[in-house]
């Protein structure tokens, strides 16, 4: 669908304010999200998108379709905002909305880097691994 959305783009005027990377190195990571204003995520299908996450680290507000884990990728019109699934027309009001109210859209992107910090660090990542690995031990 690329080419359908760069000639979408193309006619409202905004080539400039679209990037359009596919998949990237993720070293390239980093750069891309801090360009951002807002993550839109509107994947059909992930277990837990790990741009959810990394948005949030870079205070970015995330608005995703409420499938799979998503979920627990954010909290629901604190940290971000979750799309009944596939609801192509709440979503773009949604990301119009977000887009006009940048004190919504800093204040939301401030909770989220706090909520990736406490749910996302290093350490709370290890904790679980070992928790899954101690389960494990125990059943075997």
């Amino acid at each position: 669908m690329r080419g359908q959305f760069e000639e979408r783009i193309g006619k409202m005027g905004l080539k400039e304010r679209f990037i359009l990377t596919g998949l990237v190195p993720p070293g390239r990571i980093p750069e891309l999200v801090n360009a951002m204003d807002i993550l839109a995520h509107p994947s059909r299908r992930e277990g837990l998108a790990r741009a959810l996450p990394q948005g949030q680290l870079a205070g970015k507000p995330v608005i995703a379709y409420d499938v799979d884990g998503n979920k627990e990728g954010l909290i629901p019109g604190e940290t971000g905002i979750l799309i009944p699934a596939f609801d192509q027309i709440t979503f773009g009001r949604f990301l119009a909305q977000m887009l006009k109210d940048e004190k919504w859209r800093g204040e939301m992107g401030e909770k989220g880097r706090e909520f990736a910090l406490r749910r996302f660090s290093a350490e709370k990542m290890v904790e679980g691994l070992e928790k899954v690995y101690q389960d494990a031990l125990k059943k075997g």
